[in-house]
């Protein structure tokens, strides 16, 4: 098979391709013998009509079909070594000679390609900090204390304590403005102290409520009533009544406990239990140092790596893929102009990552892992539904694998794109120059709020560019 490239552009050209009969002899006949298994011809049994019948019977389509598959595989191989990276497919060309399939043995075929311009990939030049996490033994109380808390139980009692739950009215005379819950976290510092110590049934005369509540808990006092009417009551006094008093009772820390905590360790100790619970908050933010560090590359190479592309030939790519996706389906809905644009900046963002994959993929070996696939689909279960965002790791890996599987892979293009990005990515975090620093989770989370900021305020940039 012969290849003649003709370079338009950098983003646009022309290739002929010259097929002689050696180069799909093997392709059309065992494709014959394929049929010939399933064609019914009277006075021939099952499977053995003659593939010279075969291909008479279907005229010029079969040849055709066989031609044009080995084209495509053939192209693919031509362009790899061209170092040239296709946008869609091959598109037949209102230029290419006009071809009786059936008389025919050799072809000469005129096609229509798209690609992305060529670059230069210097990775010296993306310098990015990476971080080892230390977790405080603050930090550490403070998650035992959030252990404890969702482990605790309430029991009813008269008194209150600095640990209570109240279940109070909030009332204008007789009338019952509202009925909520409060800990002593809702309640100014002064209010507090003066609530411990009463009993169930005591109740406290005129009273502000901004005095008595602190603003983020009296902001969803009063849902039923208008604005106006809570301008009212904010402006006005209350009474508040406590009509019911729960205490907190804590599990004790002891090797039961501890067991339940971390079933497949074996802890005997306090001190052996916060030393669990301070290795496990370090992997878990380290893995979140991790995964920053891999999306600060991911917004590094987009960066450094700028590419032409032909736009045309990006949104029909985006139009034939998702027809594509959808053959067979039940799906009628066409994608229009508007759906396309949304799509525009990704896609391009996706053809950039396979246009460096390919200049890699020379030196390095990529290889999906299990992991990426994970990572992949949190990022999808995450972007549709961000509540998820605030669910543990563990947690959101294993809703995410049954949300996939539960799909049947209808997400499966996406999860794999992601996760081939992710797998380039691996391979590209080994050998860029980073700097290394040790720094604490408290610094840790803050650096993370910049970073992310910075990553939308540069995919923010890339969609202005893209609409001048």
């Amino acid at each position: 098979m012969e290849f003649i490239l003709d370079r338009k552009s950098t983003t646009e050209g022309k290739i002929t391709v010259k097929v002689a009969a050696a180069d799909y002899e093997k392709e059309l006949n065992a494709e014959l013998k394929k049929l010939a298994k399933t064609a019914q011809i009277n006075g021939f049994r099952p499977g053995k009509v003659p593939p010279q019948m075969i291909k008479k019977m279907y005229g010029g389509s079969v040849v055709s079909e066989v031609v044009f598959h080995v084209i495509n595989h053939k192209c693919d191989d031509y362009f790899k070594e061209q170092d040239l990276n296709i946008i869609g497919g091959l598109s037949l060309s209102e230029e290419s000679p006009a071809v009786d399939w059936v008389k025919q043995t050799e072809f000469e075929l005129v096609f229509e390609i798209a690609f992305t311009s060529d670059f230069e990939l210097d990775l010296s030049n993306i310098l990015l900090d990476k971080y080892e996490i230390e977790v405080s033994d603050a930090k550490v109380e403070d998650s035992i204390k959030d252990i404890l808390e969702k482990r605790m139980s309430l029991v009813p009692t008269d008194i209150v304590t600095a640990s209570s739950q109240l279940y109070i009215e909030i009332l204008n005379g007789t009338e019952i403005l509202d009925e909520t819950k409060i800990s002593a976290g809702d309640l100014t510092e002064k209010y507090t102290e003066f609530f411990v110590g009463k009993e169930t049934g005591f109740v406290a005369d005129n009273l502000k409520v901004a005095d008595v509540f602190l603003p983020d808990t009296y902001q969803y006092f009063f849902q039923e009533s208008t604005e106006e009417e809570k301008e009212e009551i904010l402006a006005g006094e209350v009474s508040i009544k406590i009509t019911t008093i729960e205490d907190k009772i804590f599990p004790q820390l002891n090797e039961e406990f501890f067991k339940e905590q971390f079933p497949k360790q074996e802890i005997n100790s306090e001190e052996e239990f916060k030393a669990t619970v301070k290795e496990e908050m370090r992997k878990d933010y380290q893995e979140l140092a991790d995964d920053d560090f891999i999306a600060s590359l991911n917004a590094k190479m987009l960066e450094s790596v700028s590419l032409e592309m032909s736009e045309k030939a990006v949104r029909q790519y985006i139009y034939d893929s998702y027809e594509k996706g959808t053959k067979g389906t039940t799906k009628t809905v066409k994608l229009n102009e508007e759906d396309i644009d949304k799509l525009l900046i990704q896609v391009k963002n996706d053809l950039t990552w396979q246009a460096i994959k390919n200049k890699l993929s020379k030196t390095n070996e990529f290889k999906i892992t299990d992991e990426d696939v994970e990572y992949a689909a949190i990022e999808i279960l995450v972007v549709g539904m961000p509540f998820y965002g605030q669910f543990p790791k563990s947690i959101l890996k294993e809703i995410a694998i049954k949300n996939m599987n539960a799909n049947k892979g209808a997400n499966m293009n996406e999860i794999a794109q992601i996760a081939n990005i992710r797998s380039v990515l691996r391979v590209i975090a080994e050998l860029v120059p980073r700097t290394t620093h040790q720094i604490s989770s408290e610094q840790f989370t803050e650096i993370l709020k910049e970073n992310r900021k910075q990553r939308e305020d540069f995919i923010l940039n890339l969609t202005e560019e893209d609409q001048y």
